[in-house]
């Protein structure tokens, strides 16, 4: 009896430890190897061989409204703090592949009224803030997911329009595509240079 209640609890520590396991893959990362938390402020740290270019950042592009995504120069390697909301309300971590809302702690410097919330504007595809955490049915441009770039050990982000990781997708549209550098530094949705991030807790 005593030998049945042993391996009982052997085998249940064993399965515990495999969905743990299974659990930790699926967990976007941070430069500690700790999971990403809903609500958690952090710092997207670009990667780049040669050292070009610095965190994420906003910026009023030709003084228009809403603020602009920007790559910041190299000597901020920071650049401003994001937090991360996953669209499946009860989740508490950030998985990989699942849609989340992006914000930046910081209020734009061209708020015009509007959020801090990331959005790819379908006008132009550059990445901008006033967005919209709606969770009605059908795409919007306010949905991301994270995924990783094992090429460059580190993480990219994908406008992906239609809800994954919830109890009721909102669509079947796949991701759009990751978002990339121009030549101005502005984060676009398939612009030319990926853009690699690694993420860094913000003290």
């Amino acid at each position: 009896m005593e030998s049945s209640l042993l391996h009982l609890l052997l085998l249940s520590s064993l399965l515990l430890a495999i969905v743990s396991a299974v659990a930790a893959q699926g967990a976007v990362l941070d430069s500690d190897g700790d999971a990403l938390l809903r609500g958690r402020q952090y710092y997207a740290r670009s990667i780049y061989r040669g050292g070009r270019g610095g965190g994420l950042t906003l910026v009023a592009a030709n003084e228009s409204c809403p603020s602009h995504v920007a790559q910041a120069s190299p000597v901020n390697p920071n650049g401003l703090a994001l937090a991360f909301f996953p669209e499946n309300f009860t989740a508490g971590t950030i998985s990989t592949g699942r849609t989340l809302y992006i914000r930046f702690a910081a209020a734009p410097p061209c708020s015009g009224g509007r959020s801090a919330l990331w959005q790819v504007r379908q006008s132009s595809r550059y990445l901008t803030t006033g967005g919209s955490e709606s969770s009605a049915v059908g795409p919007h441009n306010s949905r991301f997911a994270i995924y990783r770039d094992n090429s460059a050990r580190g993480y990219q982000i994908q406008l992906c329009p239609c809800s994954a990781g919830v109890a009721r997708p909102s669509c079947r549209l796949g991701c759009f595509g990751a978002l990339g550098v121009t030549s101005a530094r502005l984060l676009s949705l398939n612009a030319g240079s990926r853009h690699i991030v690694t993420f860094v807790k913000a003290k």
